[in-house]
């Protein structure tokens, strides 16, 4: 080192150069020096103290604009003498060091500087609110450290701020919603941090977002349908968290976008239809999520996709064959519900899997109606015939109390006049019939048949009964006859064939 430079120097880069042990005190002495690039080395602290001292002695170089010490191996703290640098300098480079302790306050001295880095480091302890005063910063790199809290809304006044990169840290609670007001804003990369809530509406506002990246936390709510104002964004980054609800179709208006990850969590309904817009899609990652229905064939027009990822969803359907399908692998699809295509993708045919199970649910609801019209069928007919026997003419059994009325033929005559002309209703070969009115009103038709009784079994008529009346000097009777019997052993055996006096068989219908 000590032959590299001299005090004339304004320049010195040493940068992957495999240099070893302490960083010289011994650069303070270059006073005209402007930069410095000693990054990407193996460089480390030998100072007694943990502070990078040699930081200190750099106090003393005030033209020094540029300092580059990324990627070494420091493993010490930052000294509050870092705010006594020049004041002209405008770019700080330290990530990547080691570096632990906190950031001090005097850091807000620097008001030249453009660019901050001390991501990927060991920083604990929060963001010094006296970062606000760093006016001119346009990137602020803090990732990749343990610094926690809140986020500062120090960050908000800082309008020249054109990338702010945080992620992976301990940040936790809301999204301060004044960042919608830094319009400068290009790059916002707010993951792997704690934070919660929903996306502040504001952040819409950055119309020139060119990369936005809040994943790896716990933000909720509908999945923001304001995504679709970021007109010129290049990535959208919201996987991992627990974002709900449906995909906005809005989406589909980013042309310019190239990468979408909306991966792990807890989406529902259908892919949109809009994506068939994205012309520059490259990397479509919709995995771990809850989407069903099916994959738009129109995604075949995705010519610059690379990857595509929708495993571990609820999806079915015919997977898309065309266009940047035909690079795909199973890998895309694992763990969906049904869906079927070409071998390829590690899902069924569809013509022997997918169709067979469509057309085994249509055979299912088609039986199932077929028995539900059955049953319906059934009953309409049950109470048909119900209604039908409800109008039918008086049956045997509708007529039974009239086996238990007793008439005499004394009765019989009184009703018809004593069988009067007057009464005749008809007469035939068989007999005659005449009307009869009881003393009761009730009106009925009485035939006198003139055949001996077993010519009896030989009439039959539905909806008529028919009565053998025995009327004798101590008794009087109405007796039943059963066709379908040989009546005279049975009327004669009834009516007692010496005592009779009067024996006639009548017909009634009531």
């Amino acid at each position: 080192m000590e032959r590299v430079y001299n005090k004339q120097k304004q320049r010195v880069s040493l940068r992957a150069n495999q240099l070893t042990g302490a960083i010289p005190q011994s650069l303070g002495d270059l006073g005209l020096l402007e930069f410095l690039g000693l990054g990407s080395n193996n460089f480390v602290s030998h100072s007694s103290t943990l502070e990078l001292s040699f930081l200190t002695s750099l106090t003393r170089c005030r033209n020094l604009g540029v300092l580059w010490l990324d990627d070494n191996l420091l493993n010490g703290t930052i000294p509050a003498s870092i705010g006594n640098l020049s004041t002209s300098l405008e770019k700080l480079y330290v990530s990547g060091n080691g570096i632990m302790g906190t950031i001090p306050h005097e850091v807000g001295n620097l008001s030249s500087l453009f660019v901050l880095s001390l991501s990927v480091n060991d920083l604990t302890g929060s963001i010094p609110t006296t970062i606000a005063r760093l006016q001119k910063l346009q990137g602020l790199f803090l990732g990749d450290n343990y610094i926690q809290g809140s986020i500062p809304t120090e960050f908000c006044p800082l309008l020249n701020l054109g990338t702010l990169s945080i992620e992976g840290n301990q940040f936790f609670g809301p999204v301060p919603a004044c960042l919608g007001n830094v319009s400068s804003l290009r790059y916002l990369y707010l993951g792997g941090n704690k934070l919660s809530s929903s996306i502040p509406e504001t952040l819409w506002n950055l119309k020139d977002l060119l990369n936005f990246d809040v994943s790896s936390n716990s933000l909720s709510g509908d999945l923001p349908s304001g995504l679709g104002s970021l007109t010129v964004a290049l990535i959208i980054n919201l996987s991992v968290n627990q974002f709900s609800g449906n995909i906005s179709p809005t989406i589909g208006g980013l042309q310019n976008l190239v990468e979408l990850s909306l991966a792990h969590n807890t989406l529902q309904g259908y892919i949109p239809e809009t994506f068939k817009s994205l012309i520059s899609l490259v990397t479509l990652d919709l995995s771990h999520n809850n989407l069903s229905g099916v994959i738009p064939k129109s995604l075949e027009a995705l010519s610059q996709l690379r990857y595509f990822n929708i495993s571990f969803n609820k999806l079915s359907g015919e997977i898309p064959s065309g266009g940047p399908f035909e690079n795909f692998t199973s890998q895309s699809f694992a763990s969906n519900e049904a869906l079927c295509g070409l071998t390829q993708f590690g899902v069924p045919q569809c013509n022997a899997a997918y169709w067979s199970r469509t057309t085994k649910t249509v055979v299912i609801i088609s039986v199932l109606s077929a028995i539900s019209l059955t049953i319906l069928v059934m009953v309409v007919f049950f109470v048909l015939i119900r209604c039908r026997k409800g109008k039918k003419l008086p049956t045997k059994k509708d007529m039974q109390p009239l086996v238990h009325q007793r008439i005499t033929y004394h009765e019989m005559f009184e009703a018809t006049n004593g069988f009067a002309e007057s009464n005749l209703i008809g007469s035939g070969s068989f007999g005659s019939i005449y009307k009869g009115v009881l003393c009761g009103g009730m009106v009925m038709a009485i035939k006198v048949f003139k055949l001996h009784l077993k010519k009896l079994s030989e009439v039959s008529r539905q909806s008529v009964r028919y009565f053998a009346i025995c009327d004798t000097e101590t008794s009087r009777k109405l007796l039943p006859v059963a066709l379908t019997l040989n009546l005279k052993p049975w009327f004669w055996n009834t009516c007692q064939m010496g005592a009779l006096k009067t024996c006639y068989t009548l017909t009634i219908i009531v």
